[in-house]
């Protein structure tokens, strides 16, 4: 809980992390941007599962609305956070976007759908994170 990974400071690099950055991105900002994080679990969760599927997919046959039951199978079948209803909600609704892009729009492929419908999510919980921060400007 609240590891954080630091980049190695690299010569001739223009814009390095300072210590004080370190300092509060790791310290008190680290533990409430947790705070936010954990207020939205289901959304967190139904990220890891997507994240899960993608990975599941190799990236020269990334895959088609077919292979939604076999990935679906793949990852939920020993997932105990696919059992929270509301995260349940959100991996059917991303799974239900991405069988309808494939037939109506013809997206590339599943990997691809399967990984925006995760940044999507994410996108939710990475805004949540910095109202909870309250950074300026």
């Amino acid at each position: 809980p609240l590891a954080s990974a630091v980049p190695v400071p690299i010569a001739g690099d223009p814009n390095p992390l300072s210590a004080r950055e370190i300092s509060d991105y790791t310290g008190h900002l680290r533990a409430r941007a947790e705070q936010a994080i954990d207020r939205d679990s289901a959304n967190l969760n139904a990220t890891r599962i997507l994240n899960q599927m993608v990975n599941r997919l190799p990236g020269r046959n990334p895959g088609n609305a077919k292979d939604i039951a076999k990935v679906k199978k793949q990852v939920l079948g020993n997932n105990s956070l696919a059992g929270k209803p509301e995260t349940a909600r959100l991996v059917t609704r991303a799974l239900n976007t991405c069988r309808e892009k494939l037939r109506v729009e013809r997206t590339p492929h599943l990997r691809g759908c399967l990984g925006n419908q995760h940044d999507i999510l994410n996108s939710n919980t990475t805004q949540d994170v910095w109202k909870s921060l309250k950074p300026g400007s």
